[in-house]
């Protein structure tokens, strides 16, 4: 039997999933602008571009985590930029039967 010390558990349902020590999110925007600038040559420009972006995503995201930036998405940004399946588009206000 494997020993239960081996395995991650989530301590809540809603725990995000995560890249490393970040979520998903951020570890993201930490690690693409890195690898990209490794793969292009440019390692310093890579790492430096990657933690600005990662700070200035966490001061974005602040605490209302990444629900309240895919809310602002919905709201101002075109329609064909995020659906959702069971949302109506966010130019819709009076709904009628």
């Amino acid at each position: 039997m494997a020993n239960l010390e081996e395995f991650y558990i989530p301590r809540t349902l809603d725990e995000p999933a995560k890249i490393l020590f970040w979520p998903y999110d951020e570890g993201l925007v930490l690690l693409a602008p890195i690898g990209l600038g490794i793969i292009l040559g440019y390692n310093l420009f890579g790492m430096i571009s990657g933690l600005a972006l990662f700070i200035g995503w966490r001061k974005l995201k602040g605490s209302n985590q990444s629900n309240y930036i895919i809310g602002l998405a919905y709201w101002y940004l075109p329609p064909w930029f995020i659906k959702f399946k069971k949302t109506p588009p966010s130019h819709y206000r009076i709904f009628r039967r």
